[in-house]
């Protein structure tokens, strides 16, 4: 399974990221842009690679 360059930073962030992070923080630290972000965490997550958990009306990613 081969992730491209978008994939790879997002993963990157949440791997060594201490606390699960919402779509603005990891766009921010992937230095990409939100709307970036919030696609490839969605294709991530099919992929089953990252989950999420919905908390108040944002979504918070982990890497599995």
């Amino acid at each position: 399974m081969a992730l491209n360059t978008y994939e790879e930073r997002i993963l990157s962030v949440l791997k060594y990221s201490l606390r699960p992070l919402n779509t603005k923080e990891v766009a921010f630290y992937a230095k990409i842009d939100w709307a970036t972000a919030n696609k490839y965490l969605a294709t991530l997550k099919r992929k089953k690679i990252i989950s999420n958990k919905p908390c108040g009306g944002v979504n918070y990613w982990v890497f599995k």
